[in-house]
């Protein structure tokens, strides 16, 4: 398979509470925007197509993120 056809699969969880502040940042729509176990198809960082999923496993507020990285 030529490198051009290499993907990964991206995921990473913040939360906290200036998981907004930091993450605001990189993501192209108001994330106070998105309530609570709900989620968006955004670019976050450059990366386009990830899915956005406002989640708080740890009982902080946060924000899950999956992506595809193509390599």
């Amino acid at each position: 398979m030529s490198r051009s056809k290499l993907r990964s699969v991206m995921i990473f969880l913040t939360s906290g509470p200036s998981m907004s502040k930091v993450l605001q940042e990189g993501v192209d729509f108001d994330l106070n925007t998105l309530p609570f176990m709900t989620n968006k198809m955004a670019t976050v960082f450059g990366i386009p197509e990830c899915r956005v999923t406002r989640c708080g496993y740890t009982g902080e507020d946060g924000v899950e993120v999956h992506g595809i990285i193509h390599l």
